[in-house]
């Protein structure tokens, strides 16, 4: 009988390797007079130099070459030989799943369409459960809220491989961007991060027959995730039942594997799923498991070399190895760069063969076929509130002699009293201990905003004199506002008159307020520096020695007829729920241990704010009331509990209305100059925002992500208003485009530039 002769893709080994080399050495296992032959896209793929392949096959790369006549290149060979393939690639498997070639050892097409990422019914099949995602294809709002309400825990993944954690809006955006220029306009998705130890089953199966799975446990990994080392054993019965019911259902043929993270309580999360065997195959041969060995002893009919475990765990190495001299490495491609000397780019790098040129080309077809239909259902339908919102704006600027300028805000009374009214009838609730919201002035002096917070309870809060003075204008009493500014209190800029509470920022100004006569405040407090954080803001506490300082401070300037505070700030926007949480009760526990050495107690705890408009309702509703009971049992002789809910009051209040001037682009690939520019938006790029698209006929649409832009008026590079946005191809020069979630910081840090005046014209 004659050896077995397979051709294996994928060859690369670099630090994010292709599985060909360790296919390779499998089979070479269990077929020692195997010939095996290397293929793959390009002379950089290292793995065609392996002493374990007998030839290599170099073909052009995937974005020239001729996919039609490679196909016919690989159906002779293999009736030449009477050969097999084993495809190291989901994207070259997936291309050949199209055409159902003999020998050729990969997953059908039904294996592909039933299995679409994010995997949305596959852990049906599985002793699993899915990580919540968020399609990108929608509006950038919602996307913004899926993020922060996983405290940016969250991983943005492409349509089969590459996945990239994501921190914040900007590192989304630029991520994104970067993706869609890797793999052109796929499907992209979010998925939450799920804590735990990386677990993974590589199985082989041949015509929906599971022939054997091995169970790895990551050791290390490399800092692009992959693994470096690892444990191999048996898979579990109960979970190799579940697999092998569903290759059945999908009559899968080939290599694959299936990759959850198992958390605390020892619950599987299915993560992603491979078309093909794992780069780490030949650790699990080491274990005695011999995938790629039982595959092709099921194709082929011949017995494979069973061989004794030599150990459950792996590791690899980097060593050197002789290039062949058939196949001397090209020189490496100059790239230009910012910095001294050339080099390889990270792409070449990872996929020297054009694998995304592959991905791209074999998608191209089905996005042509149906790109009207797509385009079109992704302009979302508005709300009734957003309608009711809106219509005003409408009326406005249609009325026949109507002056209006663009850009202007658009102020909307009853989105701005809502969350006053929330927080308030919440405070109303609270009986054992008083609680009292605050107005950050800082996040919208608006005075009609003030006046909202003084007609439902809320104390003033202020970072500086002149906004205390500006609290007091429109009705607020000195003794009902908060100081919690960097800058220390000088009580002459408020005409001698004590406020209810003054928090220090510094040792030095706690020294400086406890020492003034008379005290500028009902109470005196310090604001503490968060754990863990890289905030300017705040007394760090990290050593007995500095509670010592402070309780001594305390204890020797604090005068008797003062209360004593502790204040923290740190936003759950940018931390999340639940590490916003922690990190406050972490702050409790250093206020008490704080009130114990001062032997003074804590009359007034502040706990800040920092959420979103969307993520402080439910917060407010759900986790509030029990806080307050654990500040109330921790703090038994406190009188105040001061929250400062900030940009969730105001930010949705207020739309920026502006006007398209001129359109660019063709094929979906827009993008339009407004006359709005950063200096409306000041944060234009930091948060997601919804924005709206109104035609001249008054027909509106909210816009969804995508590849065009809203560019600013302005000449400075940043000055880009939305990216990663959608224009339909009816927007024209005139339209409206209306930003949400104006009335926060994006108001109150607005300024004057490139409209011709300056702020001398206002004195």
């Amino acid at each position: 009988m004659n050896p077995p002769q397979i051709i294996i893709s994928s060859c690369h080994t670099g630090s994010s390797p292709a599985p060909g080399v360790g296919i390779a050495r499998s089979i070479k296992a269990g077929y020692p007079n195997s010939i095996l032959i290397g293929k793959d896209q390009s002379a950089f793929s290292t793995g065609l130099h392996s002493p374990y392949f007998d030839d290599v096959w170099l073909t052009r790369p995937w974005g020239d070459i001729d996919l039609d006549k490679h196909l016919n290149q690989i159906k002779d060979r293999l009736d030449e030989t009477s050969g097999y393939f084993i495809p190291g690639s989901d994207f070259e498997a997936r291309w050949l799943s199209n055409h159902q070639i003999p020998n050729v050892l990969s997953p059908s097409l039904e294996a592909f369409t039933e299995t679409v990422k994010p995997f949305p019914n596959v852990h049906e099949y599985l002793p699993s459960k899915a990580p919540e995602y968020l399609d990108l294809k929608t509006d950038p709002r919602e996307i913004y809220n899926f993020a922060v309400s996983n405290g940016w825990r969250v991983w943005l993944k492409g349509p089969m491989m590459d996945a990239r954690k994501v921190y914040n809006w900007p590192n989304l955006l630029a991520t994104w961007d970067s993706l869609l220029k890797t793999w052109g306009k796929e499907h992209f998705f979010l998925q939450k991060e799920i804590t735990g130890l990386d677990v993974t089953v590589a199985f082989s199966a041949y015509k929906g027959k599971l022939l054997g799975a091995a169970f790895m446990e990551k050791r290390q990994m490399t800092d692009e995730g992959k693994c470096w080392s690892g444990e191999v054993n048996a898979c579990p019965t109960g979970l190799f039942e579940d697999i092998s019911t569903f290759v059945e259902k999908l009559q899968w043929t080939g290599g694959g594997e299936l990759e959850f993270v198992r958390d605390e309580q020892g619950q599987l999360w299915f993560i992603d799923l491979n078309y093909r065997f794992p780069a780490w195959i030949y650790g699990a041969t080491l274990a005695g498991i011999n995938l790629p060995g039982m595959l092709v002893e099921a194709a082929t009919g011949i017995p494979h070399l069973k061989s004794e475990a030599e150990s459950h765990q792996f590791t690899r190495l980097i060593i050197e190895v002789p290039v062949s001299n058939d196949m001397q490495l090209p020189a490496p491609p100059v790239i230009k760069s910012k910095r001294k000397g050339v080099g390889v780019h990270k792409l070449t790098s990872i996929n020297p063969g054009g694998l995304p040129q592959l991905m791209q080309r074999i998608s191209k077809e089905n996005s042509k076929s149906n790109a009207k239909d797509q385009k079109l259902k992704k302009f979302e339908k508005l709300t009734k509130e957003e309608l009711n919102c809106l219509a005003p704006v409408f009326k406005q600027l249609s009325e026949p002699n109507s002056n209006t300028e663009t850009p202007f805000r658009h102020y909307v009374e009853e989105r701005a009293r809502a969350p006053f009214e929330l927080i308030s009838n919440f405070a109303k609730r609270v009986k054992n201990i008083k609680f009292s919201p605050a107005y950050s002035i800082k996040t919208n002096p608006d005075p009609r905003l003030m006046k909202l917070a003084l007609e439902y309870g809320f104390r003033a809060e202020g970072i500086s004199a002149n906004e205390l003075l500006s609290a007091h204008k429109v009705g607020h009493s000195f003794e009902n506002m908060v100081y919690n500014g960097p800058v220390p209190l000088n009580p002459k800029d408020l005409h001698g008159n004590k406020i209810h509470v003054v928090f220090a920022d510094s040792i030095e100004s706690l020294k400086r307020l406890c020492q003034l006569n008379p005290s500028p405040a009902a109470h005196i407090g310090l604001r503490l520096k968060p754990f863990e954080s890289s905030s300017r803001f705040g007394i760090r506490l990290e050593s007995f020695e500095d509670y010592q300082e402070v309780a001594k401070v305390v204890r020797k300037l604090l005068p008797a007829d003062v209360g004593f505070a502790v204040h923290q700030h740190h936003q759950s926007s940018s931390n999340g729920h639940d590490v916003w949480l922690s990190q406050t009760r972490a702050f409790l526990q250093q206020a008490k241990l704080m009130e114990e050495l001062c032997e003074k107690p804590i009359r007034i705890i502040d706990i800040g704010g920092g959420w979103t408009h969307e993520s402080f309702i439910p917060f407010a509703g759900n986790a509030l009331e029990q806080l307050t009971d654990e500040i109330c049992q921790t703090f038994p002789k406190a009188d105040e509990i001061i929250i400062e809910p900030g940009k969730a009051i105001c930010e949705q209040s207020q739309f920026l209305v502006s006007r398209v001037l001129e359109k660019r682009g063709k094929d979906f690939v827009y993008e339009v100059v407004s006359d709005a520019c950063l200096a409306e938006l000041p944060l234009a790029v930091d948060f997601g925002r919804s924005v709206y698209h109104v035609n001249k006929s008054g027909d509106i649409a909210k816009l969804t992500t995508g590849v065009g832009r809203i560019l600013g008026r302005i000449c400075m590079e940043h000055d880009i208003l939305a990216n990663g946005i959608l224009l339909p191809k009816r927007i024209e020069e005139d339209d409206l485009l209306i930003f949400s979630h104006a009335g926060a910081y994006e108001s109150s840090m607005s300024y004057k530039f490139g409209n011709g005046e300056s702020h001398e014209s206002e004195s």
